[in-house]
């Protein structure tokens, strides 16, 4: 089965979880809120929200960890996967971006960029 390559762009919806995993490898999860406003025929705005969770690990996670917060408008690119779960005896499938990269959405406001310097990991905020 080929893998699903793509992009999104939206809103953070939830707080960025960051956990080192008992392997050592750190991951940080959060969710996108991703808005499709459309008009009708009748010049009535309609507005969809869909919700994407998004997976980093390594560098990534740690980076998404320390500069990225609720609200912030981003693009994310990355592999989109299912995974299945249980919660309250009830199986579900629930789609989730594995992050190459995460980024501001420039097109919404500006940013400074600083290069992490190889091999360490940026301070956590407190």
């Amino acid at each position: 089965m080929d893998d699903f390559q793509g992009w999104v762009t939206g809103n953070v919806a939830t707080a960025v979880r960051h956990r080192v995993a008992a392997s050592g490898l750190h991951v940080a999860d959060f969710r996108v809120a991703c808005t499709r406003r459309r008009r009708a025929k009748n010049e009535e705005q309609r507005e969809t929200t869909s919700f994407l969770g998004v997976r980093c690990f390594g560098t990534l996670a740690d980076n998404v960890a320390s500069c990225v917060a609720l609200g912030d408008a981003v693009v994310v690119v990355g592999r989109l996967e299912v995974e299945e779960n249980t919660k309250d005896g009830q199986r579900y499938r629930d789609m989730v971006l594995l992050a190459a990269g995460v980024g501001p959405n420039l097109a919404l406001g500006t940013t400074t960029f600083r290069r992490s310097v190889t091999g360490t990991r940026p301070a956590q905020a407190a």
